[in-house]
């Protein structure tokens, strides 16, 4: 009994992440995307349109950080809708020597919810803006996403913002110009059309282009760098 509830407290205890990317939920005959709103290494909660009934067995498919394919087995435990949403919450169906394995791969590949970055987002074309915003989310760092120069720099002037993630366009570039001059330790990235990302960084506007802003891999590595850059 002491070695039991010794390992339902390791599961409870453990360190909570925001995991980004894509994920896909399995049971039985039928499979449903799904978004990892919050995560541990003993179970996840999960979000989606579809999803099992509790006691079901199901593997989760997720990419990590970038790395694909990570399959786990688990069973779900709760279940929930809003609206058109449906919430579950699934432990993973693994032993407990694997725990400290899988939360030791969580710290390398993504962020923990204690450690997030305030990110400012600046993009003119309000669907894009709205998707990136999104997957920025999905990472657990902290989003203000405006779609113009002036929005960024009066709204935000008193953020402790660690990433500016700008189109590089005349509003975000204008962004980019001004943040640089006022917050020199944040990590400025420009993305869009290439022959402007690389006119930004040559002016020095951007310290790093964004090739595709919604992708775990890059969004890690962007969010890894800006985190690097916070004055202790």
């Amino acid at each position: 009994m002491p070695k039991l509830e010794s390992m339902g407290r390791e599961r409870r205890t453990a360190r909570r992440y925001r995991v980004p990317g894509s994920a896909r939920v399995f049971w039985g005959g039928d499979g449903a995307p799904v978004s990892i709103a919050d995560m541990s290494a003993g179970g996840c909660l999960i979000v989606g349109e579809q999803l099992p009934e509790v006691g079901t067995r199901v593997f989760l498919s997720l990419d990590i950080g970038g790395l694909p394919n990570v399959r786990l087995p688990a069973v779900t435990v709760r279940r929930d809708r809003e609206g058109s949403e449906v919430l579950a919450a699934v432990r993973f169906d693994v032993p407990s020597t694997c725990i400290g394995g899988l939360d030791k791969l969580l710290a390398q590949h993504v962020s923990s919810t204690t450690d997030a970055l305030s990110v400012l987002l600046v993009d003119t074309d309000e669907r894009s803006r709205e998707r990136i915003a999104h997957a920025v989310r999905t990472t657990g760092s902290h989003v203000l996403a405006v779609g113009s120069a002036d929005a960024a720099l009066s709204t935000a002037r008193d953020l402790s913002t660690a990433v500016v993630l700008a189109r590089a366009d005349q509003e975000g570039l204008a962004a980019l110009r001004g943040w640089g001059t006022d917050r020199p330790t944040s990590f400025r990235v420009a993305f869009g059309r290439k022959s402007a990302v690389d006119s930004a960084l040559q002016q020095g506007l951007a310290q790093a282009a964004a090739d595709d802003p919604c992708s775990a891999k890059c969004l890690s590595e962007l969010l890894r760098k800006g985190r690097a850059r916070v004055p202790s």
